[in-house]
């Protein structure tokens, strides 16, 4: 008498079924957004240490104007190379795949595509396809 019943509640959800004899097929467990920096600018170290060696030396006056020269310049390297490496930065999404052996893997992927926890996909070439 529950057959039909539990029948009828399932009819209504879905389930992702993974093929048979997929070893790189799994489901996708979490989808995290990620930001790695750009690489070190030297350019933009050097501009940035004279533009805040030339603010520092309009601060003070005899050995107060060549200290804040100093920092303004050691300050304005770091500043330089700070900004070059966030406008290099990218984005991606590590997506973690629990695989039908149990074990996990994660993929980097720069775009969803609509992808979301609880897909069926296969993993093939370093991305994802959902199955």
């Amino acid at each position: 008498m529950l057959a039909p019943l539990l029948g009828l509640a399932m009819a209504g959800c879905q389930v992702n079924a993974l093929p048979d004899d997929c070893p790189r097929c799994g489901v996708v467990q979490q989808i995290q957004s990620k930001t790695v920096e750009g690489p070190s600018n030297p350019a933009a170290a050097v501009a940035g240490a004279v533009l805040g060696g030339v603010l520092g030396h309009q601060i003070g006056g005899g050995r107060g104007k060549d200290v804040a020269t100093a920092a303004g310049a050691v300050g304005g390297a770091v500043v330089g190379d700070r900004i070059a490496r966030q406008r290099g930065a990218r984005s991606y999404y590590e997506v973690t795949v629990e695989l039908e052996s149990g074990q996990q893997e994660q993929v980097a992927m720069q775009s969803l595509e609509g992808l979301r926890p609880g897909d069926a996909v296969r993993i093939a070439d370093g991305t994802l396809v959902r199955l």
